[in-house]
């Protein structure tokens, strides 16, 4: 384990100037693993707590604190983004799916990544998969406290091709607490961001938000109404696009209810 912007007992910051980690142009690395002695606390530096950039591919990153002290409860935030890609290569992997606790808390290949100055993930103009799973931004380890981060919990900026979360449980990630939005995507050059299966609650804006054009501006569904007696929520949205129900008190979209693709005309219905 290393301690990388604080001291060794992990809770009082001895950041370094500038990021904790750079990647420029490397390819197939290893930051961090999937259990506790694997762990990198990487936290109060003075850039982002992780960098990549210039086409570094197929790295993972996974099991890390990011933002926070090492018992992973307190703000140690670095001063911009946990972690953050700068047109990064293809087939980088943040999180996974070993050993990860859906709903929280972080255990296994999950980061947590809370308490930064700007977003917890951040990727502009990263034109190749990147893949954000398994994952706990902007709350405690316990993925039930607040440790937000101060911009959007993940931003990506004229970027396509990412995956956040997935179809499988222990893909999602929690994304909450984030002072601004769970999930933007921006840019009317960022297509093809897929966000599947993640808990998403208690940010500061949209729990995903769309702007400038982004994944052709596709729209949320329309018309929904929910039967209490029968259990069903309807709707209408486009021509065989997949639909994510979830519930949220907040309007959000904390707990999913399943997955429903609409037929041609765009209706669609799905009960529990």
């Amino acid at each position: 384990r290393n301690y990388i912007g604080t001291d060794a007992s992990g809770n009082s910051p001895l950041g370094n100037v500038f990021e904790g980690i750079e990647v420029e142009g490397a390819h197939n690395n290893l930051i961090g693993g999937t259990t506790p002695a694997e762990r990198n606390i990487i936290s109060a530096n003075g850039g982002p707590g992780i960098r990549y950039e210039t086409a570094s591919a197929g790295n993972i990153i996974s099991g890390n604190f990011i933002g926070t002290n090492g018992a992973g409860d307190a703000d140690l935030g670095n001063v911009s983004d946990g972690i953050y890609f700068a047109e990064a290569g293809a087939n980088n992997i943040i999180g996974g799916s070993t050993g990860t606790t859906p709903g929280g808390p972080c255990t296994g290949a999950c980061n947590l990544i809370s308490g930064n100055n700007g977003s917890g993930f951040r990727a502009l103009n990263t034109a190749a998969p990147t893949t954000i799973q398994g994952n706990v931004i902007g709350a405690t380890v316990a993925g039930t406290g607040a440790i937000g981060n101060s911009s959007p919990g993940v931003a990506l900026v004229s970027t396509s091709g990412a995956l956040v979360g997935g179809t499988n449980p222990a893909q999602g990630n929690v994304i909450a607490f984030n002072s601004s939005a769970g999930v933007n995507v921006d840019g009317g050059s960022a297509a093809g961001d897929t966000i599947r299966g993640n808990s998403i609650h208690s940010n500061g804006a949209l729990g995903i938000d769309l702007t400038n054009g982004a994944n052709t501006g596709i729209t949320p569904p329309v018309n929904v109404s929910f039967n209490p007696p029968a259990n069903q929520v309807t709707g209408e949205t486009c021509s065989f696009c997949i639909v994510e129900v979830f519930s949220d008190s907040a309007d959000e979209g904390r707990i999913s209810h399943g997955t429903v693709v609409a037929d041609v005309f765009g209706d669609w219905e799905i009960f529990g």
